[in-house]
């Protein structure tokens, strides 16, 4: 991790200087940052308490919001949310932003244990009245829908066992001798009903069947967003998840403009798990350190804010 818990935490100092920090005109955006990145998850939900018992009727998110704003308020509400309120958040945020976002519903599905999802889906219908199921049921169509539906159902053993039986009886099934067309519902059961190792090794034996490469089948035999969602979950499957996040976060900074919400996301939540690991990865593929790619790509408080969760280089 790259943010650790606060050895010197001392809440109500904290919580001083940051009311201070938002009295008056104008906002010390430095003291905000300086308290909340540096803070792990577990002490910013304690300053909270804190803040609202030493100043009655006062809410310190709502303060923050009031004074905020951009991506930089997006990055200090993000760290304020108890992690699964915030894996709540972005579900809401995929679903119902402008244009559903295909690439954060899939990686939000594919990344969580079925207990993760089962607390998820009873937090959001809390929060928003409507179940996760049917939200995503309406907000996107045929095949794609399929698999997400599939994945959210958290039938996805975890565990490494591998049947190499039923890996050649999958690959032939994909592979039909190279007669025909392997249809979505063979791509689906592999993917979210088979574990990672199983993935791979059913991937292996159809390279040995066919010589060909799984992600050229796919290519050739799935459309739309089908077919870039099952791509995405070979690779998941295949590398592990610092590989996975270090590659999200540099499309995250490819192309035209920066997609933020996906680079605050991946930052926030993977920073008290295995985000140094992450920023090696990263390095290593992309002959850039992570801050450098920050530093060129975002500006202001948003910047400092990142930096100062992403930690030395």
């Amino acid at each position: 991790p790259t943010v650790k818990p606060d050895d010197n935490f001392n809440p109500d100092d904290d919580c001083e200087r940051l009311r201070k920090a938002m009295d008056g005109l104008g906002t010390d955006e430095q003291t905000i940052i300086d308290i909340i990145c540096s803070k792990d998850n577990a002490q910013r939900q304690t300053l909270k308490q804190k803040y609202a018992q030493k100043y009655k009727k006062r809410d310190l998110v709502s303060d923050l919001k009031s004074e905020l704003s951009g991506d930089f308020e997006e990055v200090i509400l993000a760290l304020m949310m108890p992690s699964n309120q915030y894996d709540v958040h972005c579900f809401h945020e995929a679903i119902s932003g402008a244009g559903t976002d295909e690439s954060m519903l899939l990686t939000l599905l594919a990344t969580k244990t079925p207990s993760e999802m089962k607390s998820i889906k009873s937090e959001y219908k809390k929060a928003y009245k409507k179940d996760l199921d049917k939200a995503i049921e309406s907000d996107t169509s045929g095949d794609f829908r399929e698999l997400l539906l599939a994945l959210s159902k958290g039938d996805k053993p975890q565990g490494s066992t591998v049947n190499k039986k039923d890996a050649e009886e999958d690959a032939k099934k994909i592979h039909m001798d190279g007669k025909g067309k392997p249809d979505d519902e063979v791509f689906k059961n592999l993917m979210t009903k088979k574990n990672s190792e199983q993935i791979k090794a059913t991937f292996a034996e159809y390279k040995k069947l066919s010589g060909k490469d799984i992600y050229d089948t796919m290519k050739k035999n799935l459309k739309g967003d089908a077919k870039d969602a099952y791509i995405t979950l070979g690779k998941m499957c295949e590398n592990d998840e610092a590989t996975f996040y270090c590659d999200q976060l540099k499309e995250a900074a490819d192309g035209m403009g920066t997609n933020d919400s996906k680079l605050i996301r991946i930052i926030v939540t993977r920073s008290e798990i295995d985000l140094a690991t992450i920023k090696g990865k990263y390095k290593k593929k992309n002959k850039k350190t992570l801050n450098d790619m920050v530093d060129s790509e975002c500006s202001g408080d948003y910047k400092k804010a990142l930096l100062k969760i992403i930690g030395e280089k």
